[in-house]
Protein backbone atom coordinates (compact mmCIF):
# COMPACT_ATOMS: atom_id res chain seq x y z
CA UNK A 1 0.00 0.00 0.00
CA UNK A 2 2.87 2.34 0.84
CA UNK A 3 4.53 1.58 -2.51
CA UNK A 4 1.28 2.34 -4.34
CA UNK A 5 1.05 5.71 -2.59
CA UNK A 6 4.69 6.47 -3.40
CA UNK A 7 4.07 5.59 -7.03
CA UNK A 8 1.15 8.01 -7.23
CA UNK A 9 3.27 10.77 -5.71
CA UNK A 10 6.11 10.07 -8.15
CA UNK A 11 3.78 10.26 -11.14
CA UNK A 12 2.23 13.51 -9.90
CA UNK A 13 5.62 15.11 -9.45
CA UNK A 14 6.47 14.56 -13.12
CA UNK A 15 4.16 17.48 -14.00
CA UNK A 16 4.21 19.43 -10.74
CA UNK A 17 5.24 22.12 -11.40
CA UNK A 18 4.27 22.89 -15.02
CA UNK A 19 3.28 25.92 -17.03
CA UNK A 20 0.32 25.49 -19.36
CA UNK A 21 -2.41 27.19 -21.33
CA UNK A 22 -5.77 26.05 -22.64
CA UNK A 23 -5.33 25.27 -26.36
CA UNK A 24 -7.90 27.03 -28.52
CA UNK A 25 -8.33 23.80 -30.49
CA UNK A 26 -9.62 22.19 -27.29
CA UNK A 27 -13.01 23.81 -27.76
CA UNK A 28 -13.24 23.56 -31.54
CA UNK A 29 -16.49 21.59 -31.38
CA UNK A 30 -18.25 23.79 -28.85
CA UNK A 31 -21.12 26.02 -29.83
CA UNK A 32 -20.37 29.65 -30.67
CA UNK A 33 -22.37 30.71 -27.63
CA UNK A 34 -20.27 28.63 -25.25
CA UNK A 35 -17.00 29.67 -26.87
CA UNK A 36 -18.02 33.30 -26.66
CA UNK A 37 -18.79 32.89 -22.96
CA UNK A 38 -15.38 31.36 -22.27
CA UNK A 39 -13.56 33.92 -24.41
CA UNK A 40 -15.17 36.68 -22.33
CA UNK A 41 -13.05 35.48 -19.43
CA UNK A 42 -9.89 35.53 -21.60
CA UNK A 43 -9.26 31.89 -20.75
CA UNK A 44 -7.18 31.41 -23.90
CA UNK A 45 -5.04 34.47 -23.31
CA UNK A 46 -3.62 33.48 -19.93
CA UNK A 47 -0.68 31.22 -19.04
CA UNK A 48 -1.24 29.15 -15.93
CA UNK A 49 1.06 27.36 -13.51
CA UNK A 50 0.51 24.06 -11.73
CA UNK A 51 2.63 24.45 -8.61
CA UNK A 52 4.82 21.84 -6.95
CA UNK A 53 2.21 21.40 -4.19
CA UNK A 54 -0.61 20.84 -6.70
CA UNK A 55 -2.16 24.30 -6.42
CA UNK A 56 -2.61 26.37 -9.57
CA UNK A 57 -2.28 30.03 -10.42
CA UNK A 58 -1.68 32.50 -13.21
CA UNK A 59 1.59 33.90 -14.54
CA UNK A 60 -0.12 37.29 -14.48
CA UNK A 61 1.15 37.21 -10.90
CA UNK A 62 4.87 37.49 -11.60
CA UNK A 63 5.98 35.63 -8.48
CA UNK A 64 4.27 32.48 -9.79
CA UNK A 65 6.83 32.26 -12.61
CA UNK A 66 9.51 31.35 -10.07
CA UNK A 67 7.60 28.17 -9.23
CA UNK A 68 8.58 26.42 -12.48
CA UNK A 69 12.27 26.59 -11.56
CA UNK A 70 11.60 24.08 -8.79
CA UNK A 71 11.08 21.44 -11.48
CA UNK A 72 14.70 20.38 -11.79
CA UNK A 73 14.98 19.79 -8.03
CA UNK A 74 11.65 17.94 -7.90
CA UNK A 75 12.75 15.55 -10.66
CA UNK A 76 16.11 14.99 -8.96
CA UNK A 77 14.15 13.97 -5.88
CA UNK A 78 12.19 11.52 -8.02
CA UNK A 79 15.42 9.87 -9.24
CA UNK A 80 16.61 9.50 -5.65
CA UNK A 81 13.28 7.98 -4.60
CA UNK A 82 13.34 5.55 -7.54
CA UNK A 83 16.82 4.41 -6.51
CA UNK A 84 15.54 3.80 -2.99
CA UNK A 85 12.53 1.88 -4.27
CA UNK A 86 14.77 -0.28 -6.43
CA UNK A 87 16.52 -1.46 -3.26
CA UNK A 88 13.29 -1.97 -1.31
CA UNK A 89 10.99 -3.58 -3.86
CA UNK A 90 11.20 -6.93 -5.55
CA UNK A 91 12.43 -7.01 -9.13
CA UNK A 92 8.98 -7.48 -10.73
CA UNK A 93 7.39 -4.73 -8.64
CA UNK A 94 10.11 -2.24 -9.45
CA UNK A 95 10.04 -3.01 -13.17
CA UNK A 96 6.28 -2.41 -13.14
CA UNK A 97 6.73 0.89 -11.30
CA UNK A 98 9.57 2.04 -13.56
CA UNK A 99 7.63 1.16 -16.73
CA UNK A 100 4.69 3.24 -15.54
CA UNK A 101 6.95 6.11 -14.57
CA UNK A 102 8.77 6.11 -17.94
CA UNK A 103 5.45 5.99 -19.81
CA UNK A 104 4.19 9.02 -17.91
CA UNK A 105 7.42 10.92 -18.53
CA UNK A 106 7.06 10.28 -22.27
CA UNK A 107 3.45 11.45 -22.26
CA UNK A 108 4.36 14.71 -20.51
CA UNK A 109 7.27 15.28 -22.90
CA UNK A 110 4.74 14.95 -25.71
CA UNK A 111 2.37 17.40 -24.01
CA UNK A 112 5.20 19.89 -23.39
CA UNK A 113 6.32 19.66 -27.02
CA UNK A 114 2.80 20.41 -28.24
CA UNK A 115 2.38 23.34 -25.86
CA UNK A 116 5.70 24.82 -27.00
CA UNK A 117 5.05 24.12 -30.68
CA UNK A 118 1.68 25.88 -30.64
CA UNK A 119 2.66 28.73 -28.32
CA UNK A 120 3.13 31.36 -31.06
CA UNK A 121 -0.14 30.34 -32.72
CA UNK A 122 -2.01 30.59 -29.43
CA UNK A 123 -0.77 34.05 -28.46
CA UNK A 124 -0.86 36.96 -30.89
CA UNK A 125 1.60 38.95 -28.83
CA UNK A 126 4.29 36.42 -28.05
CA UNK A 127 6.02 36.89 -24.73
CA UNK A 128 9.60 35.65 -24.96
CA UNK A 129 9.80 35.39 -21.19
CA UNK A 130 6.73 33.17 -20.96
CA UNK A 131 7.77 31.08 -23.97
CA UNK A 132 11.16 30.46 -22.37
CA UNK A 133 9.39 28.80 -19.43
CA UNK A 134 7.81 26.28 -21.81
CA UNK A 135 11.25 25.66 -23.33
CA UNK A 136 12.73 25.21 -19.86
CA UNK A 137 10.20 22.63 -18.70
CA UNK A 138 10.59 20.59 -21.91
CA UNK A 139 14.40 20.64 -21.69
CA UNK A 140 14.26 19.70 -18.01
CA UNK A 141 12.02 16.70 -18.64
CA UNK A 142 14.10 15.61 -21.66
CA UNK A 143 17.21 15.71 -19.46
CA UNK A 144 15.34 13.78 -16.76
CA UNK A 145 14.72 10.93 -19.22
CA UNK A 146 18.44 10.85 -20.08
CA UNK A 147 19.38 10.70 -16.38
CA UNK A 148 16.87 7.89 -15.83
CA UNK A 149 18.51 5.95 -18.66
CA UNK A 150 21.94 6.43 -17.09
CA UNK A 151 20.72 5.19 -13.70
CA UNK A 152 18.48 2.33 -14.76
CA UNK A 153 19.98 1.28 -18.11
CA UNK A 154 16.94 0.95 -20.35
CA UNK A 155 16.81 1.51 -24.09
CA UNK A 156 16.09 5.22 -24.36
CA UNK A 157 14.54 4.93 -27.84
CA UNK A 158 12.43 1.89 -26.96
CA UNK A 159 12.06 1.39 -23.18
CA UNK A 160 10.45 -2.05 -23.69
CA UNK A 161 7.15 -1.20 -22.05
CA UNK A 162 3.64 -2.15 -23.07
CA UNK A 163 1.93 0.29 -20.77
CA UNK A 164 -1.29 1.68 -22.22
CA UNK A 165 -0.01 5.23 -21.71
CA UNK A 166 2.64 4.53 -24.38
CA UNK A 167 -0.14 3.77 -26.83
CA UNK A 168 -1.89 7.01 -25.92
CA UNK A 169 1.33 8.98 -26.34
CA UNK A 170 1.54 7.86 -29.97
CA UNK A 171 -2.02 8.97 -30.68
CA UNK A 172 -2.01 12.59 -31.84
CA UNK A 173 -5.75 12.87 -31.16
CA UNK A 174 -5.13 12.55 -27.44
CA UNK A 175 -3.24 15.82 -27.53
CA UNK A 176 -5.72 17.50 -29.84
CA UNK A 177 -8.34 16.76 -27.20
CA UNK A 178 -10.90 14.66 -29.09
CA UNK A 179 -14.66 15.04 -29.19
CA UNK A 180 -15.27 13.05 -26.02
CA UNK A 181 -13.38 15.69 -24.02
CA UNK A 182 -15.24 18.47 -25.80
CA UNK A 183 -18.53 16.75 -25.04
CA UNK A 184 -17.58 16.52 -21.36
CA UNK A 185 -16.82 20.24 -21.30
CA UNK A 186 -20.11 21.06 -23.00
CA UNK A 187 -21.97 18.89 -20.51
CA UNK A 188 -20.19 20.60 -17.62
CA UNK A 189 -20.92 24.08 -18.95
CA UNK A 190 -24.57 23.15 -19.44
CA UNK A 191 -24.80 21.75 -15.90
CA UNK A 192 -23.26 24.88 -14.40
CA UNK A 193 -25.78 27.00 -16.27
CA UNK A 194 -28.69 24.82 -15.18
CA UNK A 195 -27.55 25.02 -11.58
CA UNK A 196 -27.55 28.81 -11.71
CA UNK A 197 -30.97 28.92 -13.37
CA UNK A 198 -32.34 26.67 -10.62
CA UNK A 199 -30.89 28.87 -7.87
CA UNK A 200 -32.32 32.06 -9.32
CA UNK A 201 -35.69 30.47 -10.07
CA UNK A 202 -35.79 31.91 -13.57
CA UNK A 203 -33.90 31.65 -16.82
CA UNK A 204 -31.27 34.32 -17.37
CA UNK A 205 -31.31 35.60 -20.93
CA UNK A 206 -28.47 37.27 -22.83
CA UNK A 207 -26.17 36.94 -19.85
CA UNK A 208 -23.01 34.91 -19.31
CA UNK A 209 -23.92 32.41 -16.63
CA UNK A 210 -20.43 31.12 -15.84
CA UNK A 211 -18.11 32.91 -13.48
CA UNK A 212 -14.43 33.06 -14.42
CA UNK A 213 -13.44 30.77 -11.54
CA UNK A 214 -16.08 28.17 -12.44
CA UNK A 215 -14.99 28.02 -16.07
CA UNK A 216 -11.32 27.95 -15.17
CA UNK A 217 -11.73 25.30 -12.47
CA UNK A 218 -13.82 23.07 -14.73
CA UNK A 219 -11.24 23.16 -17.53
CA UNK A 220 -8.40 22.46 -15.09
CA UNK A 221 -10.23 19.42 -13.75
CA UNK A 222 -11.24 18.15 -17.21
CA UNK A 223 -7.94 18.61 -19.01
CA UNK A 224 -5.33 18.17 -16.30
CA UNK A 225 -7.28 16.41 -13.51
CA UNK A 226 -6.25 19.24 -11.18
CA UNK A 227 -8.46 20.52 -8.38
CA UNK A 228 -7.63 24.13 -7.54
CA UNK A 229 -7.31 24.87 -3.85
Amino acid sequence: MAASSEMKELLNRIYMPSVFYYPKDLLSDLSQETKKALEEFQIFEDVGIIKANGDSGSLSMSMNALEIFKKDGVLEGNVFQLLELKERLGSDSFVFLLDNYLSNVKVWIKVYKNLLKNFDKQFNETSLNEKSLFEYQLTTLDNHLIILNEKFKFNLKDPATTNSIDILSKNEKVFSFDKSVNNNIKAGVKQLNQNKEYKTGKKLEKQILLTEKEADDYLLKTVFSINRA
